[in-house]
Order: C-alpha cells, then sequence, then structure tokens
C-alpha cells in the first residue's frame, strides 16, 4: 500500500507538465520515492508550509534527530568522521542512521534526492561492525562513512537515468569509480537530484526542482545540484559529484560547499554514463569530491590514486596524487594565475570581494606565485564549447522527448543551442 504523499516545501514557478502518460509514470516515480521514506521520518505539514527561505537550521530544530545524531551528522568531516568510526567512537550503523535521517529531512526541503535506501545502508553497516569487531581492522578509509552520489552513477541494483524519464533504468553493476569507493568502506544511502540532460548550471528535472537550503528562492546551482544542497544541509558528509562545464563547480559555490573538477584523465570514467555522451569526444567529463572540508577532497583522491585505477582503464593517467602532503618550495613556487574577469561578464560584488580576498592571502606566501590571467577570446571558447556539449544538435534529442511526452526544458534548449 502505497504511503501518502511527501511534505515537500512548494516549488515557485512549478515545473513545466508534460503530457498525461508522463505525468503519471512522473507521478509514479515520485511516489516510489516517497514510499521508500519512513512515515517516522517525515516533517510535519506545518513545518513544510512555514519553512523560512534559509532551510538549514530545521534539521536541528524540528525534533526528528536525537542530540547524538546531531552531533554525529554536524560535527565532522569525512576525515575526522571516518577516524571516529575507526576508533569506535561511533558504529557504522548509528552513522548511516543518522544521516540517513537528516538526507530525507533534507528533500522535504530541498527535493535533492533521486533515490533512497535506508535499508541497504544499515545492512551494510552492521557487515562494516561487525569485520571491525572481529579483526580489528577496518575494511578501508572510508570505513562506515556514509556516501551520497549523483543520479547518473551506476550503483548496483539501483536506478541510474541521464535527466530524462525515458533514460532511467535499474544497473546490475558498479561503475569502476564506485567499486572503488564501495571497496574503501563506504555506505551508500541515496542518489542525488541532477537537471534534464545532466548540462544545466540548474538542478531541475523529472525528479523536481532542487532548491538552495540557504535561499530555497535560489538556484542549486547544477549539474550536481542535488549532491551540493544535500551537503549544506549536512544531510552527506562525502558525495560525488561530475563536472564537464561546472556541473561541480558550480552548485559547490552556490550551496557553500567544497568541491572541484580534477583533470579529466585522473579519476575513472570507466562505465560511469550509460550509453556514453558524445560530448566526451571533445570535452572529457570527469567526476570529482563534494565534501564538507579541503581534506575531505583530499581524501576522495587519496582513495583513487591508491586503488591505482588506470590498470583497469588505461587512458588514466598514473601519476600518485600527493595533494596536501605535496611538498613546498621557494625555488620552484606553485604558479596561481587570477582572472577577475572573463571579459563577457562583471562578476557581482560578493565574488569579487571573495576573490581579492584570496588573492590577498595568497600573495603573501613565499612558495606561491601569483600572477594575473587574462582570458582569450572566452566569449567564442564558450560557444564552441556548446557547440562541442552537443554536437548531433537537437532534433535526436528533441524527438526522444516527444515521444515519451517529457517537456523539453528551456535550460536544455539554451544548453543545446547557445
Amino acid at each position: 500500500m502505497a504511503t501518502p504523499a511527501l511534505p515537500m516545501v512548494a516549488v515557485d514557478p512549478a515545473m513545466p507538465r508534460g503530457s498525461d502518460e508522463y505525468e503519471k509514470k512522473r507521478a509514479a516515480n515520485q511516489q516510489r520515492l516517497a514510499d521508500s521514506i519512513p512515515v517516522e521520518l517525515r516533517l510535519p505539514q506545518h513545518v513544510v508550509d512555514s519553512a523560512p527561505k534559509n532551510v538549514t537550521q530545521i534539521p536541528r530544530q524540528c525534533g526528528l534527530l536525537t542530540a547524538r545524531e546531531l552531533e554525529i551528522t554536524e560535527n565532522y568531516d569525512a576525515v575526522a568522521l571516518a577516524a571516529a568510526l575507526a576508533n569506535k567512537t561511533y558504529t557504522a550503523v548509528e552513522v548511516a542512521a543518522a544521516f540517513c535521517k537528516r538526507a530525507v529531512i533534507a528533500h522535504q526541503l530541498t527535493c535533492c534526492l533521486t533515490e533512497f535506501f535506508m535499508d541497504e545502508a544499515l545492512a551494510r553497516a552492521r557487515q562494516l561492525d561487525e569485520h571491525l569487531a572481529a579483526t580489528g581492522r577496518t575494511v578501508g578509509p572510508l570505513h562506515g562513512v556514509p556516501t551520497s552520489i549523483k543520479a547518473h552513477m551506476p550503483l548496483k541494483g539501483h536506478r541510474m537515468d541521464l535527466g530524462t524519464l525515458a533514460s532511467e533504468a535499474v544497473v546490475d553493476f558498479d561503475s569502476q569509480a564506485i567499486g572503488i569507493v564501495r571497496d574503501a568502506g563506504a555506505v551508500f544511502y541515496c542518489k542525488t537530484n541532477q537537471p534534464q540532460l545532466i548540462m544545466h548550471i540548474e538542478c531541475g528535472s523529472f525528479h523536481g526542482r532542487t532548491l538552495n537550503p540557504r535561499n530555497t528562492a535560489l538556484s542549486s546551482g547544477g549539474s550536481s545540484g542535488g549532491e551540493a544542497a544535500l551537503l549544506a544541509m549536512r544531510g552527506s558528509v562525502f558525495g560525488i559529484g561530475s563536472d564537464i562545464g561546472g556541473s561541480i563547480r558550480g552548485p559547490a559555490a552556490f550551496c557553500g560547499v567544497y568541491g572541484f573538477k580534477p583533470t579529466a584523465s585522473l579519476l575513472p570514467r570507466r562505465d560511469g554514463l550509460v550509453g556514453g555522451s558524445a560530448a566526451e569526444l571533445t570535452v572529457p567529463a570527469s567526476w570529482g569530491p563534494m565534501s564538507q572540508s579541503l581534506r575531505d577532497m583530499d581524501l576522495f583522491m587519496a582513495v583513487f590514486s591508491a586503488a591505482q585505477p588506470w590498470r583497469a582503464d588505461p587512458r588514466l593517467s598514473n601519476r600518485p596524487w600527493t595533494g596536501l602532503a605535496t611538498p613546498k618550495s621557494t625555488e620552484s613556487p606553485l604558479k596561481v594565475g587570477f582572472m577577475m574577469t572573463d571579459g563577457v561578464i562583471q562578476p557581482q560584488p560578493p565574488v569579487v570581494k571573495a576573490m581579492e580576498w584570496a588573492r590577498a592571502q595568497l600573495q603573501g606566501a613565499a612558495d606561491i606565485d601569483v600572477k594575473p590571467f587574462e582570458p582569450y577570446r572566452t566569449q567564442e571558447a564558450a560557444k564552441n564549447a556548446h557547440t562541442a556539449y552537443f554536437p548531433y544538435g537537437l532534433d535526436a534529442i528533441r524527438r526522444g522527448l516527444e515521444e515519451s511526452g517529457e517537456p523539453f526544458l528551456p535550460l536544455s534548449e539554451w544548453a543545446c543551442l547557445s
């Protein structure tokens, strides 16, 4: 029997409607997610109806999380949480339960999830606790760390999609990257929203529109907007996003979390995008970390480097990751270029202020050489990049959406034609 509809903060304007058949399938999809969320973890309707624009404090105030669960979800980054799990300050089960509860609270306030599987997460966490109790050793550097992933990433036994309802399917394998993170001890418990076609700097799809937790009248960014919103709500401590033209960097900046796009040849992409993408013939995408701290991102990269993924995918660089342990040298300083404007768009004053602050911090360091970076034909480069993203044009995409009855969103048109 289906559970009642999940209380959700209203989106204004609402997502465009498609055909009646599409809307029926979309409603069934959303009901499936609602059915996976225990009734006892649902926010009271009055809390949702009266939610302020900044919803980040509601998990602490709503009464659904215990004091210990608030401690677990608010006081640790992934590095510290992994250490607390290793020394048995917390069990993997109680950590998984805390983040599962906070994730669904976050979803009701921001529409950040596409799938939720608490029972599976708790079963995995119990196995990890039993292993630690029996051997005295962790499974790996991510032992028991709750890890959220973007909707398009293949996770065995779960749904993935390419930002359209017609592309949604259950996969029976882990991609190479997911397998590495799983082997390192991660506990998967949810997947997060992305835009239609995965190519917007917004985050609206058949799953709904993800809102910015710090101001729900604003965008969470895209395409990894669901990850960014979940992290900003402290519903995740360790997330995996993907980026080809800003899809980690944009939402991380919008929501105030950590994230970056590694060089495309560093992290495994094998089996990462079911069906492939023509864009990758010219502009390779990269998976990357989204997290709560700089050292979390370093941990993320170190996990992949230690797994030596180039042995399975010869396209990858075999250069070891040194990250925060990279030796500093005044003889060969790190070169950092600052581009304060691209010559086309003038950043808003808060962005300029932040850039100027960062530049001032770096200019005083003896082992860093700060230089101005002048953009070259930026507008032309951006136009060419958009062409490279969709080299076959719109016709096949539009036909596919028309056949399924899904509306072609305005930002899809922009992403394909700009």
